[in-house]
């Protein structure tokens, strides 16, 4: 099924032209649709597809025939970039290196025999010939790129993690800028084979080049297997922001029509017997590749077929290959099994220290190429082959005796470890893994750790876990685990803070319980139980699961006791102040911050000193809209946070603390611009630090001040597409993301703002459907509720709410309450003046007001009226107002006569001011003749003010 005119790196080999292309089967209409979207960044549109399907499904070659149909159609008017991701590849961006390393082979450019100078100055003039490049962004390009291809910066133990991390932005940078100038310069396609074992850094690129995509006339495809998620699955969701110029594709088997026809292509016979075409679809079903193994002994004439319809048809790809690995030369086999063992791709060096016969290697390669086993990359530096397929190589490693393939990982452990320092830096993942397999466990964890090391400073966070899981697998087997236990606690905990980062906090709360158990059995101090109790603390609050948190958090500080200068009583308290935030208590959260904010002063740094100092400047910046003398000291807090940061190379700890000081700016100065670029700073670092919680958070905060501050829309749909798909990852990987639905409420509101109605109710909708308190399901539903009544939709939101009944309980106001009212239904209306009220209210019966001052109550029958209440308090307490198209102002202060004045051309609505800190806007939308009443303070009789018709407008508050 895979064209040979081409190699894996998607180039043509001199001759193809001249060689056989088999035809692709069945795939007709994705053919059309990549095609078109071809069609569509040549003419200067930014297009991404993903095509996914199990393996031998044909997702390469449809692929390759897009390639074709590029060649025939528009020549050498689009430029073409192929690359694939691989299994435990020893180098990050390994994708992208293929691509960028063909492209510049083809144009004579070897990184691996030339200096780093040298180098920089041919890639200089390179990307000024082929791109369309700013002279100073070549300059700068040229030298990241330069530094990228030599590859010191990822070498273990050159750089400090902070420059290990400016290393990543750098590359990052680069590539961005090299990809986005080829398509600037002409149309340009990227695909990227094999993307479910894309690492990391190169599904970060990928994913910033699907954001920007608009903007240039580049094609990125990616080509996966499922399952696929962590970084490598948000690529799937990155399409909204290109709407019609994203296509997923997904394949299927072939069906048996187009069976039968590629069962003709491949035999040449025409037509196919019935017997033959009988037992292809009945053995092999649709799967391509396994029907062209099936029937590759008839192609090459080892079998006629009467003897291949007399031998049982395999039922698997693997069992296909393994027959036809049958008909090999013992030489070819033997070389095949050796070059399985080393991975998917292989030099004819290393096969050969390797092999029992190195003599015999090069013709044993020549037999499989011919047999299309293998084929040849393109590499001048060295001889380089890879399996036609990975279920080629998959299926060779599977045939051979577990003695025979522990041998060869011996032998390639120890011939790798033979190659120079910096060969060895390059494979170290590598050598763990054949070390492992080889059962050699104590260099297999010394190479896995150090590549997890690697990995970490790195940010390839997943990666990152795959070596450190594996070096924790090879520790438990081990006869005598006792005296690794203190590794494997180390171990676990790295694990549990990375998963956290990803967002799987369900995995980094599992890693830190199992952590707690190992450090309480080897006897460890309270200190340091108390530093994993704050982490496991962290991962149950991120989880929703407050109160738990807030136990735990007390067991740890109880636990640790009142020693000054205790980095694990800072990181309790830091955590014990974020699960009391929703409560309605200040007492408490005041005490929490005021004895988190003393315990800080002797502390010495420790990785959570700067969250704890981000809470003590949010309860400053908190207290401060009460008393403006307290913003300088929430300043103060986030100016020691970034400098002990900045100090420590505490990456996270910047990205929070840029965070904060947009808050600041966005509470008391209203600077928006400076709020936007401490947002963006925020931002950056944490796409450095693939922390997905940050990075969701940043994308929706970002594009929520560009919406608040007018900017332009596209630029904040642009950030709310990119949350969007964060809040997928993260959904994916914990199954709740804390603070979606307070983010998504406030993107719909500003949508409502603007007058995008079909907007503002998608995310009030979303927000409601993430989860979160009750409270915050009333205030939603009611915003729901007057968009489907003035939309006249009347019969949809009773269903919404009986759809979403089994998240929110009975709110008192809401259409879960009370009968939706048609507009015959005449209500009553009271306000409520001259005092300040808060709400009691039950399960059922009438809503109680209470008088705050005087203590009185008084009961009032509204279940099915309208009430508007203007407590003073709540003067100037919505700056900006939620929804400033619906919401008007009106204080205590105002007279009754004032407000019915306003009614007259508003309609009726409710803002019920729960307690002194929260709010819940709970109201009716009605048509018909109202009863207005007003209430003068708490026990006074309520009297008939006035009587009116209220047309449907403005909510009142």
């Amino acid at each position: 099924m895979i064209d040979e005119t081409t190699d894996l790196l998607g180039l043509r080999r001199p001759g193809a032209e001249h060689a056989h292309a088999m035809p692709l089967i069945g795939r007709t209409e994705e053919c059309s649709i990549l095609a078109e979207m071809l069609a569509g960044c040549v003419r200067g549109s930014g297009q991404m597809a993903t095509v996914g399907g199990h393996a031998g499904v044909g997702k390469t070659r449809l692929a390759e025939e897009l390639r074709r149909h590029s060649d025939r159609t528009y020549g050498d008017g689009v430029t073409w970039l192929w690359g694939g991701a691989e299994a435990h590849a020893p180098r990050g961006f390994q994708a992208v290196r293929q691509a960028l390393g063909s492209f510049l082979s083809h144009r004579g450019l070897l990184p691996s025999e030339m200096s780093f100078y040298e180098l920089q100055t041919t890639l200089a003039r390179t990307l000024l010939d082929e791109t369309d490049l700013a002279r100073r962004e070549i300059d700068d390009t040229s030298e990241a790129l330069a530094r990228f291809l030599t590859g010191p910066d990822d070498t273990p133990g050159c750089h400090k993690v902070w420059d290990a991390e400016q290393a990543k932005s750098a590359a990052l940078h680069a590539l961005h800028a090299f990809f986005l100038g080829l398509a600037w310069r002409q149309p340009t396609v990227l695909v990227m084979d094999d993307y479910h074992w894309a690492d990391t850094p190169t599904a970060q690129l990928a994913w910033r080049l699907a954001e920007v995509a608009d903007q240039a006339p580049l094609f990125l495809v990616a080509l996966y297997r499922p399952p696929i998620d962590g970084e490598r699955g948000g690529l799937l969701a990155a399409g909204g922001k290109l709407d019609a110029r994203c296509a997923a594709l997904y394949l299927e088997d072939l069906d048996p029509c187009a069976a039968v026809e590629l069962t003709q292509s491949l035999t040449r016979i025409d037509p196919i017997s019935e017997a033959l075409a009988s037992a292809v679809l009945y053995r092999c079903g649709g799967n391509p590749l396994l029907i062209e193994e099936t029937l590759r002994p008839l192609v090459d004439g080892e079998m006629t077929e009467e003897r291949l319809l007399t031998t049982p048809v395999p039922t698997t790809v693997q069992e296909a290959v393994r027959r036809r690995l049958a008909t090999l030369p013992v030489e070819a086999r033997e070389t095949l099994g050796v070059a399985s063992v080393i991975g998917p791709r292989f030099s004819v060096e290393l096969l050969r220290t390797v092999s029992a016969d190195p003599m015999r290697v090069g013709s044993a390669l020549g037999e499989l190429r011919r047999r299309q086993l293998v084929v040849e990359q393109v590499s001048r530096a060295q001889k380089l082959f890879a399996f036609r397929h990975v279920l080629l190589r998959e299926a060779v490693y599977e045939s051979l005796p577990e003695t025979e393939r522990t041998r060869v990982h011996l032998a390639v452990a120890r011939a790798l470890e033979e190659g120079s320092e910096r060969d060895i830096a390059e494979q170290v993942g590598e050598i763990g893994l054949h070390y492992a397999a080889a059962d050699v466990r104590g260099k297999a964890v010394e190479y896995l750790v150090a590549a997890g090391n690697r990995d970490r400073a790195l940010y390839a966070n997943e990666s990152a876990v795959e070596h450190y899981e594996g070096a924790l697998d090879t520790l438990r087997r081990d006869d005598d685990p006792e005296q690794d236990k203190k590794r494997i606690l180390d171990l676990t905990i790295r694990v549990g803070g990375i998963r956290a980062r990803l967002g799987d906090i369900g995995m980094a709360e599992a890693r830190f319980i199992e952590a707690i158990a190992l450090a309480r059995e080897l006897g460890c101090d309270a200190e340091y139980l108390g530093r994993l109790m704050a982490r496991l603390a962290d991962a149950q609050f991120w989880q929703q699961r407050k109160e738990e948190a807030r136990a735990t958090t007390r067991e740890g500080l109880l636990l640790v006791g009142d020693r000054e200068g205790s980095p694990a009583r800072v990181a309790l308290l830091a955590c014990l102040c974020s699960t009391l935030q929703h409560l309605p208590s200040r007492s408490q959260r005041d005490d929490a911050i005021d004895e988190l904010e003393a315990a800080l002063v002797d502390v010495p740094y420790f990785g959570g000193v700067a969250e704890a100092y981000y809470r003590v400047a949010c309860a400053r910046m908190y207290r401060a809209r009460r008393r403006p003398s307290l913003w300088p000291q929430a300043l103060q807090c986030l100016m020691k946070m970034e400098a002990l940061c900045r100090q420590h190379g505490d990456g996270r700890g910047l990205a929070r603390c840029y965070h904060g000081m947009a808050d600041l700016y966005v509470a008391r100065e209203r600077e928006p611009g400076q709020a936007i670029k401490f947002f963006e700073r925020s931002l950056e670092q944490a796409i450095y630090l693939s922390d997905m919680r940050l990075i969701f958070e940043g994308h929706l905060e970002l594009a929520h001040i560009i919406m608040v501050s007018d900017g332009p829309m596209d630029e904040a749909e642009k950030h709310i597409h990119a949350g969007v798909a964060a809040m997928r990852r993260l959904e994916a990987a914990s199954g709740y993301v804390a603070l979606a639905p307070e983010r998504f409420e406030l993107i719909g509101d500003e949508y409502g703002r603007r007058g995008h109605y079909a907007q503002a109710t998608e995310f009030w909708i979303r927000s409601v459907q993430c989860g979160a308190s009750a409270f915050l399901h009333r205030r939603l539903l009611m915003k729901l509720e007057w968009r489907y009544i003035t939309e006249g939709r009347h019969d949809e939101f009773p269903a919404l709410c009986r759809e979403l009944r089994h998240r929110i309980g009975p709110a008192p106001g809401s259409a879960l309450r009370y009968p939706y009212l048609r507009p015959a239904d005449p209500s009553s209306a009271f306000i409520v003046r001259d005092r300040a009220y808060a709400l009691s209210t039950g399960e059922s019966g009438p809503w109680r007001w209470v008088d705050p001052v005087g203590g009185g109550a008084r009961e009032l029958d509204a279940g099915v009226g309208l009430m508007v209440t203007a407590p003073i308090k709540a003067v100037g307490r919505m700056e900006p107002p939620e929804c400033p198209h619906l919401l008007r102002p009106i204080s205590g202060a105002f007279a009754a006569e004032t407000v019915l004045r306003d009614l007259d051309q508003a309609a009726g609505g409710l803002l019920l001011w729960a307690t002194e800190d929260e709010y819940a806007v709970v109201g009716k939308w009605f048509y018909g003749a109202r009863d207005i009443r007003t209430v003068t303070c708490a026990g006074g009789d309520p009297g008939t003010v006035g009587r009116g018709l209220l047309p449907t407008g403005d909510l009142l508050y």
